[in-house]
């Protein structure tokens, strides 16, 4: 009897680094870092679902092959590391509480409605800046489907590709952040960045409109404005993240979320697309299977 000859082994294709611009093998490179998006621990594929893309399954949240290589992931990981333990450490994220259901900190003011407030003192901001910039970069430069929903213009890829590049993020003010926690813990799930607009109140009394790109993992928001400093005025300001102030991080209740109706808005896209889910129940299959029933 004859063997098979062994299959060939399948090389990583190599072209130029969408980061550095050198040449070389790509390598896996997450957009979103892994440790930041909540999939089941259990082995069993999580439900994918985008709105005129069907519903999916997939082990894995979402990686980019054809991104960067060895040199630019090296990058993109000094970048991802110190931002990571900064969110940890100011507890903004669900994944930083343990086994806590719900914030638990001095700074947190919440009013009867749930709407809340915390005033946090982030010493290393830029590092956290340069962090949701090179999100941003990642997801308006991913070929991936799931992050066609981030459109930006040449120039200012490029301008963020330069950030990221050098590692220096440049004047807060340049691209603004602001940031907003839920601080009850939800249904884990993820949800790809998107482009929006949003209308600003300035001190003058005029309203101006933004895009933005919005980010959200792990229990955490953050709005990400593309414009100049030159478009804003320090009322603003005072609400993004800020070097050396208090920056404010405008906090609610899950339930009263844009989150929660997000997991809505999957449940009605499971639905509607027939989608037979595993045996075994993790939270989100269990909530589908809720609003099938309902």
């Amino acid at each position: 009897m004859t063997s098979m000859p062994p299959s060939p082994v399948k090389r990583p294709k190599s072209d130029l680094c969408k980061l550095t611009g050198t040449l070389g093998p790509y390598v896996k490179s997450h957009i979103i870092p892994a440790s930041l998006t909540r999939l089941p621990t259990n082995g069993q594929k999580i439900v994918e679902v985008g709105i005129g893309l069907g519903v999916k399954k997939r082990f894995v949240s979402w990686y980019d092959n054809e991104l960067v290589t060895r040199v630019g992931e090296d990058i993109l990981e000094e970048i991802d590391t110190p931002a990571i333990e900064i969110l940890r450490g100011h507890k903004l994220i669900w994944s930083s509480w343990g086994e806590a259901a719900r914030l638990n900190t001095d700074d947190l003011q919440v009013d009867p409605s749930g709407v809340g407030l915390r005033l946090v003192n982030i010493a290393r901001a830029k590092e956290l800046q340069l962090f949701f910039l090179s999100l941003v970069w990642r997801s308006a430069v991913s070929q991936r489907h799931e992050f066609s929903y981030v459109q930006l213009t040449a120039d200012t890829v490029e301008d963020l590709r330069n950030r990221v590049h050098a590692k220096d993020p440049g004047p807060l003010g340049d691209y603004p952040i602001q940031l907003f926690q839920i601080i009850s813990k939800g249904i884990l799930h993820n949800r790809v960045p998107s482009l929006e607009r949003a209308n600003l109140g300035l001190e003058s009394g005029v309203l101006r409109e933004m895009d933005y790109v919005r980010i959200y993992f792990d229990g955490l928001v953050a709005h990400i404005y593309l414009a100049l400093r030159e478009s804003f005025d320090d009322m603003f300001f005072n609400t993004c993240l800020r070097m050396g102030e208090d920056t404010f991080i405008f906090s609610h209740e899950y339930e009263a979320s844009r989150t929660a109706a997000n997991i809505k808005e999957m449940v009605a896209t499971v639905v509607k697309e027939g989608v037979e889910l595993p045996s075994r129940l993790t939270a989100i299959a269990a909530a589908v299977r809720g609003g099938r029933r309902t």
